[in-house]
């Protein structure tokens, strides 16, 4: 093993469009100067794990296989937690990586067993040449994950990666399935990001059409039904009241590519006690023995359900109910300061339609879910799988990479800021038009919120207030301070003409919790978290 070939950038060269990014090493340089000489687009992250979360905002906006590369040993620990978190996603990447085997090399790890004890998918090819790369594209577009590709080794007996496949998936639903389908009286069926990826939303919306079924989603799938008057929204923790009653009236639930986990069901909370749950999905069974899960794949199972139910005329129900659970949450009285409600119900209304919104971790995820709609379209960017602060600017970057037309609204908190703004460089230097929110509140707000009513000292999780907007300037990009709603007047001058970043630093009173505006659900589940 040793430096990443530079033979293996030709096979980068028959797709331009798709950017590799990366931070340069003595293991990697040659290769990236090789892409970019090849005439791709290589673009320069500030930090590894930067590198690997723009792949898989990448990988994730335009349903395509990110590629991302970083130098050997502290270069690839860098890139751990996103690497992580991007396996938690499902989200198909290559990460080339140096390496070394010199035991007396100071930057020597075993990169081997490191990925196998994390679970993720690692190849040592057998060759310098590009053929193997593009073997293993393929590989990562089929099983949905990351892979880590390390440089070849003369005599190399590592196995060619297979991954997880859709073997053992059904061909055929089981009659048992079609038979609650058709004895069930109240009928949801909800989409998940699995759905999502694999184009079934338009099954799932003319099966519900046929069975005369309430539409939802979870979180990740938000919007994925609009227009629809049989859509309620999403469901779990952050659901408006209405749509989590219309859910739990419902006396057969068929899911289809969810992992339907305590945060999406609030703990199992959002279904009726007696309903009947069947998981619909190509991933392993789920834990819960609360639900049937059937492997199968969802579109083929939406048009199977729809080939085998008899149609329903339309209820008033479905409708009546969704129209319900659409109806926008009551408007809190505001808090001294700038209320962090407020202030996302404000950048809801001004913020163009067409966006995608990604969000990094922290207690604001709550407020910004539940206020900053997409409702045209499937495009929220829910970055909890690793449940990992930091990696949502940089995630935003590579989903604003693909261009499109959507406007790309990055939200952070003022923790994630200190991780990971210098990834703000990569954004002005490439001067995309990307909405920046930090929601400053001088701490780490889900442990202040978690602990301080248990009378833990959390002035570890606290900090001064900084001014992220000056940094923000100092890289380059448009800034502003935000204290009231009056300030987002810059939002809507900057709006006129998005040609470069901006950054809203909003300074928002720490006092007000995420609980204020959820569903005894939400609360529930929001406060057992570990």
């Amino acid at each position: 093993m040793g430096p990443i070939p530079q033979s293996w950038a030709e096979a980068l060269r028959s797709d331009p469009s798709t950017p590799i990014f990366g931070l340069a090493g003595s293991s990697n340089l040659r290769f990236l100067a090789q892409c970019r000489t090849n005439g791709a687009q290589v673009v320069q992250a500030q930090h590894e794990a930067g590198a690997v979360a723009m792949a898989a905002g990448w990988a994730e906006a335009t349903d395509s296989v990110g590629i991302a590369s970083v130098h050997q040993g502290p270069g690839f620990t860098n890139a751990i937690t996103a690497l992580v978190d991007a396996h938690r996603g499902w989200l198909p990447l290559l990460l080339l990586a140096g390496h070394t085997d010199n035991p007396q090399h100071h930057q020597r790890i075993d990169t081997l067993a490191l990925c196998d004890a994390l679970g993720i998918a690692v190849v040592v090819p057998q060759t310098h040449h590009p053929r193997e790369l593009d073997g293993l594209l393929l590989d990562a577009a089929r099983a949905k994950c990351p892979i880590v590709v390390l440089p070849p080794e003369p005599t190399s007996t590592r196995p060619h990666f297979h991954g997880p496949t859709a073997t053992g998936l059904l061909d055929s639903l089981p009659e048992e399935l079609v038979s609650r389908v058709s004895a069930g009286q109240r009928l949801a069926l909800i989409a998940g990001r699995g759905a999502v990826r694999s184009n079934a939303l338009q099954a799932i919306h003319q099966l519900a059409d046929h069975i005369d079924g309430l539409l939802l989603t979870t979180l990740p799938a938000h919007g994925a039904f609009a227009g629809n008057p049989r859509y309620a929204g999403s469901i779990g923790g952050f659901a408006t009241a209405g749509s989590t009653s219309a859910l739990q009236s419902c006396d057969v639930v068929i899911t289809f590519g969810a992992a339907l986990d305590d945060w999406s069901t609030a703990g199992g909370r959002v279904f009726g006690q007696d309903a009947t749950v069947v998981r619909i999905d190509n991933h392993a069974p789920h834990h819960s023995a609360r639900f049937t899960t059937v492997l199968m794949d969802a579109a083929s199972a939406a048009r199977q359900l729809h080939s085998r139910t008899s149609v329903r005329s339309t209820s008033e129900w479905a409708i009546s109910a969704a129209a319900l659970a659409r109806q926008a949450r009551p408007r809190v009285k505001p808090a001294p300061g700038l209320d962090p409600r407020h202030l996302f119900d404000e950048l809801n209304r001004l913020i163009p339609p067409q966006r995608r919104l990604v969000l990094d971790s922290g207690h604001f995820i709550a407020l910004a879910s539940m206020y900053l709609t997409t409702l045209h379209g499937p495009h929220l960017m829910f970055g909890q799988d690793f449940q990992s602060v930091g990696l949502g600017l940089a995630r935003a970057i590579g989903a604003a990479c693909s261009r499109d037309s959507r406007l790309t609204v990055a939200v952070i908190g003022d923790g994630g800021a200190a991780m990971s703004l210098l990834e703000l460089a990569t954004v002005v230097d490439m001067r995309l038009p990307v909405i920046v929110i930090i929601v400053n509140d001088a701490a780490y707000g889900a442990e202040v919120h978690d602990f301080q009513p248990l009378g833990v000292d959390v002035s570890v999780a606290q900090s001064p207030l900084r001014d992220w907007a000056a940094v923000a300037s100092a890289l380059g990009a448009r800034s502003h301070r935000v204290h009231s709603l009056h300030d987002l007047e810059a939002l809507q001058d900057w709006l006129s003409d998005p040609q470069e970043p901006i950054v809203l630093d909003c300074l928002v009173n720490p006092e007000v919790d995420a609980v204020s505006v959820m569903t005894p659900e939400g609360v529930a589940e929001w406060s057992c978290a570990e």
